[in-house]
């Protein structure tokens, strides 16, 4: 059984930050569940609202995961990327020496925005 250890690295650079999104939201969510039972009426008008600000952070981390999830499938299927090493999708942005380009994919940066 062979690894892909490419395929590995570019599922973590990816998928870690949508994931760990979600999984921060709805741990913090299961976290003050557990004390909906027990609390005085003035700090349950807190954690309510807290609660649903929790779930919207993972919505917007499934949301997240499932935009990458398009943005892999598309790379895998032959769509036009952008970037010159792997073909995979770039983002464009500014950094200490001016614009550049950093690839979602595989990494590589390159000056300016193409």
């Amino acid at each position: 059984m062979e690894i892909n250890v490419t395929a590995v690295e570019r599922s973590v650079r990816l998928f870690a930050l949508p994931t760990a999104l979600m999984l921060l939201g709805l741990a913090l969510l299961a976290f003050t569940g557990g004390a909906m039972d027990t609390l005085s009426p003035t700090l349950e008008t807190v954690i309510v609202p807290a609660r649903w600000f929790l779930a919207g952070l993972s919505g917007l981390g499934a949301l997240w995961f499932a935009w990458r999830l398009v943005l892999l499938y598309r790379w895998e299927n032959g769509a036009d990327g952008g970037c010159h090493r792997c073909g995979g999708f770039v983002r464009h942005l500014e950094g200490r020496w001016g614009d550049y380009s950093k690839c979602m994919m595989c990494g590589g940066t390159k000056s300016g925005h193409y």
